[in-house]
């Protein structure tokens, strides 16, 4: 494969070899049953990568009308503090965690029909001592009235420490499945 760049107005071939990036590389992952909390704390800590991507597939929580938790951690442990969130659903004032689903999710089903669940995508950087750790994402689930909520978030943290661990955990209660999964994003 090829592609045509014009380089000051003359068509020049490119293979596609030699365009990099982008590649996901998975660290980890965790299948949800019945947890209080998913914890990714890789050996060496998050220093192999500049961007980290976090997909989140058919997570239901075991209570209803919840709202979906992140929290990081340094080498003294995970922060009860220093976190902001924005997000298309609402700014939170919320300051003990990231708060990835601001509306409330659902936990409904019928039979083997599970119809009220969250999936997300979670991009991460700034993991190094001296830089503020940031998240942006989209998520899109239903709440506990079966109405589809979602949208756009930003988060950072006011502390400046090395980055060693993150976790997930709902609001109220565990999660009762779903899958969690850490990628690093090569360049």
């Amino acid at each position: 494969d090829e592609f045509l760049i014009s380089d000051a107005g003359v068509l020049k071939r490119l293979d596609a070899s030699l365009i990099g990036g982008g590649s996901l590389v998975k660290i980890s992952s965790a299948t949800v049953d019945n947890d209080s909390e998913v914890v990714f704390e890789p050996t060496g800590g998050f220093a192999d990568y500049k961007y980290y991507k976090i997909l989140i597939t058919k997570l239901q929580p075991a209570s209803d009308n919840v709202s979906l938790f992140m929290k990081i951690r340094n080498s003294s442990g995970y922060f009860s503090d220093e976190y902001k969130t924005n997000s298309t659903e609402g700014n939170t004032s919320h300051t003990s965690d990231y708060n990835l689903a601001y509306s409330g999710v659902g936990n409904n089903t019928s039979g083997s029909l599970i119809y009220e669940d969250l999936a997300a995508e979670i991009m991460m950087t700034n993991f190094e001592n001296n830089r503020r750790h940031k998240i942006f994402g989209i998520n899109c689930y239903k709440k506990n009235d079966s109405a589809i909520a979602g949208g756009t978030f930003a988060g950072d943290s006011n502390n400046g420490d090395l980055i060693t661990g993150i976790k997930f955990l709902f609001s109220g209660g565990n999660m009762v499945s779903g899958q969690i999964i850490l990628y690093g994003v090569g360049e």
